[in-house]
């Protein structure tokens, strides 16, 4: 403080406030420039929400440039890219200032001045004066030297002109008992949206911010809405109007999730007006965050970094304003703003990322860090601008769900003495409780099952009823009760054998579900495959990859540290699945097969580690040659005697064209006539060989074969070969699955040779449900908003659970298989064209959380009958989730043999799956509504019909595995066919 003896210190301060929400044309102002450059040095080194006005940062500067000369007010003037000509640049300042007054119905805008003075302070009365008629600025007397009263003066003007939005800025301490004047300006702004957002779309969802997921409120809309991609920002622009469509909101959001840094940094070389330019206007779904900030900070470091420097040194020239020398000590700034449904209040803003919704439209998802803009597009001057990188958390509304083991049945009002339960009454006063607390009348498993994870043992559960006068009652809720609380254990026991940790494959099969789905999502034809079988291929591979080749797949499949556990957990899942030839109902097989060819061999390490942990059965075959079986005539004779061969053979996967056709491989269209999937007649074929030709002679009848198709029949060829799998012939075959994978050697020509080892897996399985469908009878499916067909549509009546994602826009179904461990989980978009949006969000919500939030309700459940068999390829599915090494000539085999060069030259895997009514002849108590019927009777009872569930357009599909988490199918249905058969 020494060498500011003498010294007069400044403290300027400028807040803000706003309420709103923010669309024309705009001139470019000088002013633009100063705009971005603020935005930049403010925010770039700050970590979280940052948000400032440079409107209320140069209506300061504006009142400081009056008073300042010399260097101090070139400084100044450079910043603002104002003329060096006080006349003119005053005439320039007035015309910006005119504009900050706007007070009608749809907008408010209030721009106000303070100058706040000691009561015997050197300023010049000129410059007073000139501030009280150019900036309509006020003029208070403050006592600088009692910090109290002076902060709740300044703070009382600053609450009144903010509307109550900032009602503090400046606390005691702030107050330097040095100052002698203290300039001020508070900006409010206040609007609805011209398009408002729907508030009953508003939902939870996750906002990514250096690497944490947020939860927080996201909000929807769908409309016409300016918008471009900016090349040089490598960033997304939209534009969201305010209702009279002067002032908007300007979005920027960067297209890398953590881009927002660089964003700000190249920022400065744009203007507003020429961002606005490049946007057209196009038909937007955008999901953005709801936000409110508040922000508090000294603008001096950011002026600084815009050269304006002399200003806070005591080389300051402020003789305009003082007789003597001065200098500014900080300028304060605060911003509230709040963003929502409605509007906005201060400002704010919100970065999406961009993917195709419609044709000639684009779905924006506001889910990073981002930059906003409020502007008036008029005159191009912006108002508010920030960088949001926490919006505001969800909360979700707690529901009330009471506890009726808590509290009596018997009304408060009702006298100690007098509550006794009559037989003839009680059933009537239950009721009366509860309607009283909302049990929607009703009384099933829904409601009793969460008292039951509370419940130590099964007497806990009789304290529900509270007088033993009515034991007819009491036994009715103590069994219904007993009934949930047993299947409760059931499904905990139901865990007991499994290994420690072993949700690393429940969550492979997720990944790999949600990889898959999206590798297809451009596809329209209907597609099923197994990720379990694919992850079951991955792990066998992983345990003889080495270095790189092996780090993707322990990453991509969420593989332990530990490979003990590794195997363990797979050799307790196959040891559930393994085949045994009976094919009973509900439950899968699965079986490995690890085919080499002659001449060739695989270290005995890696096979024991197959055959004792995978349950893989490891064969030397030879080589099947087709020209030695051309003929689809051969003899009985010729048959009987191959089938005595005592070697193996099988086909050797065709080479493909391209050696790169892997990488871009799409779902082919398989057609359900060439494979027999009817009930009627059919025998399986005794040995491999009569399994191929079986399909070669079928296939003969088409002129014409594809490449793809041939490499179908690879696929097919291997799935006859596993003698667990089973043609789905049976009305309740549920799936029938073969992975298919092919390891060669790195060769310069792809040849039919190349080949040395295949190996697959094939699934089985037959389900019943555990709740049969009622009824099947013609329904209509909607393919798309416009085309629609008629379909089988099994209908039923029960008690499943059922979920509501608003992060998907959906609706989850659980229909669970007998034995309870099995269940088809079904996701149906709300949108009839809503599957496409619906797997580009499947990301950000794991299978796991919606069984998570799956609660038991009674509907009435239409389900269209459908029968998919595709083949896929997912090498560039895969390869997006961080597996690619293994297919090119990077990859390190090492593990599986001492061949050198091998790599992995094709995934093909082969699914059918067929959901129809299937029925069972287990006991149905669970499905339905337990005592209810007895309970019709009772007085008060109020039957109402339960809520309908309709699949009636495109939706996905999981087969599941609920105790282990495994996805054992998935696939989604667009068009659902019925299976065609074919004679043999």
């Amino acid at each position: 403080m020494d060498e500011l003896s003498g010294t007069k210190l400044l403290s300027l301060t400028c807040f803000q406030s706003l309420e709103c929400l923010t669309g024309g044309k705009p001139q470019i102002s000088r002013f633009n420039f100063f705009d971005t450059d603020l935005l930049q040095y403010a925010a770039e080194d700050k970590i979280g929400n940052v948000v400032v006005s440079p409107a209320s940062i140069k209506s300061v500067l504006a009142m400081l440039l009056e008073g300042a000369a010399g260097d101090t007010a070139i400084e100044i003037r450079n910043a603002l890219r104002l003329s060096p000509d006080k006349d003119e640049f005053r005439e320039q300042l007035n015309a910006y200032l005119s504009v900050l007054k706007v007070n009608d119905s749809d907008v408010t805008l209030l721009n106000s001045n303070a100058i706040f003075v000691a009561p015997r302070v050197s300023v010049k009365k000129e410059f007073i004066i000139m501030l009280y008629n150019v900036y309509l600025t006020e003029v208070q007397v403050v006592n600088f030297r009692e910090p109290v009263p002076t902060a709740d003066l300044i703070n009382a003007w600053i609450s009144k002109n903010t509307k109550g939005l900032i009602n503090t800025l400046l606390e005691p301490e702030h107050i330097d008992p040095m100052s002698e004047l203290m300039l001020a300006n508070s900006l409010y702004f206040k609007s609805n949206w011209q398009h408002s957002f729907n508030p009953q779309l508003t939902r939870s969802a996750c906002f990514r911010s250096r690497g944490n997921c947020h939860n927080v409120a996201m909000m929807e809309l769908q409309a016409g809405l300016n918008y471009a991609y900016v090349d040089d920002l490598r960033a997304h622009a939209l534009e969201l109007p305010y209702e009279n469509g002067r002032y908007s909101m300007i979005l920027l959001v960067p297209h890398e999730q953590d881009g927002v840094s660089q964003l700000l940094r190249d920022l400065p070389y744009f203007s507003l007006p020429q961002i606005a330019s490049l946007m057209e206007e196009t038909d937007v779904r955008l999901q953005m965050p709801k936000f409110t900030i508040d922000y508090t900070d000294d603008m001096a470091g950011a002026l600084r970094a815009m050269k304006i420097k002399l200003l806070f040194t005591n080389k300051a020239d402020l003789s305009s304003m003082f007789n003597s020398s001065a200098l500014v000590n900080n300028i304060f700034h605060k911003v509230h703003i709040a963003v929502d449904e409605t509007g906005t209040v201060a400002a704010a803003a919100s970065s999406a990322m961009v993917i195709p919704l419609i044709e000639n439209g684009v779905q924006i998802r506001v889910d990073r860090p981002f930059l906003f803009f409020i502007r008036d597009n008029k005159l191009g001057l912006v108002l508010f601008e920030g960088k949001v990188e926490e919006p505001t958390p969800y909360v979700e509304p707690k529901p009330v769900t009471p506890n009726i083991t808590d509290t009596p049945i018997v009304p408060k009002n009702v006298a100690s003495s007098e509550r006794k339960y009559m037989p003839k009454n009680f059933i009537r006063r239950f009721f009366e409780k509860v309607r009283y607390i909302e049990f929607i009348l009703k009384f099933n498993a829904r409601f009793l099952l969460p008292i039951v994870g509370n419940l130590k043992n099964i007497k806990d559960i009789s304290i529900i009823v509270q007088s033993p006068a009515d034991r007819k009652m009491r036994q009715l809720l103590v069994l219904c009760l007993a009934l949930g609380f047993s299947n409760a254990l059931w499904l905990r026991q139901g865990r007991s054998d499994q290994p420690k940790d072993t949700r690393f494959v429940g969550e492979a099969t997720n990944e790999l579900s949600t990889t898959i789905f999206q590798g297809y999502i451009d596809d329209s034809n209907n597609l099923a495959f197994s990720p379990l079988g694919y992850a079951a291929i991955l792990a066998i591979l992983a345990e003889g990859a080495k270095g790189e080749t092996k780090n993707q797949l322990v990453s991509a499949l969420h593989l332990p540290e530990n490979p003990n556990l590794t195997r363990t957990t797979f050799r307790y899942i196959m040891e559930r699945l393994k085949n045994t030839n009976e094919y009973k109902y509900n439950q899968p097989e699965l079986k490995n097969f690890f085919y080499i060819y002659k001449n060739y061999t695989i270290n005995e390490d890696y096979k024991k580690i197959l055959e004792d942990y995978y349950l893989t059965e490891v064969r030397s075959v030879e080589r099947y040659h087709s020209e030695l079986n051309k003929s689809d005539d051969d003899s009985e004779v010729t048959e009987t005697k191959e089938d005595n061969e005592t070697k193996d053979e099988i086909s050797e996967p065709l080479a493909l064209k391209d050696p790169e056709e892997k990488y871009i491989t799409f779902a082919m269209e398989d057609k359900p006539e060439k494979v027999d999937v009817s009930h009627v007649g059919y025998k399986p074929a005794k040995n491999i060989k009569e399994k191929i030709k079986l399909v070669k002679a079928y296939a003969k009848k088409e002129k014409e074969e594809s490449e793809d198709e041939e490499e179908t029949m690879v696929a097919v060829e291997a799935r006859n070969s596993a003698r667990s799998l089973k043609i789905l012939h049976d009305k309740n075959d549920i799936s029938s699955i073969v992975s298919v994978n092919s390891v060669g050697k790195k060769s310069g020509k792809p040849s039919k040779s190349n080949s040395l080892m295949i190996i697959f897996n094939g699934m089985y399985f037959r389900g019943s449900w555990k709740q049969p469908f009622e009824v099947v009878e013609p329904g209509v499916f909607y393919k798309s908003n416009t085309i629609k067909k008629q379909v089988p549509m099994m209908k039923t009546t029960g008690t499943f659970k059922t979920s509501s994602l608003p992060d998907l826009d959906s609706e989850a179904l659980m229909l669970p298989y007998d034995g309870g461990r099995y269940a088809l989980l079904v996701v149906v978009p709300r949108s009839r064209d809503g599957l496409t949006r619906l797997i580009a969000d499947l990301p950000s919500v794991p299978i796991a959380d919606i069984q998570e939030t799956m609660i038991d309700e009674e509907l009435q459940v239409s389900l269209p009958s459908f029968y998919v068999e595709t083949t896929t390829k997912p090498v560039a599915a895969l390869a997006k989730f961080g597996v690619s090494n293994i297919f090119s000539r990077e990859a390190e085999l090492s593990g599986v043999s001492e061949d050198e060069g091998l790599f992995v030259q094709e995934l093909v895997q082969h699914v059918a799956v067929r959901v129809d009514n299937a029925h069972s002849a287990a006991n149905e108590l669970s499905a339905a509504n337990p005592g209810i019927e007895s309970l019709k009777n009772a007085p008060f009872y109020e039957e109402r019909s339960p809520r309908r569930f309709c699949v009636e357009h495109p939706f996905i599909f999981y087969i599941m595995d609920r105790l282990d988490n495994l996805v054992v199918v998935a696939g989604k249905v667009t068009d659902p066919q019925q299976p065609t058969t074919f004679e043999v």
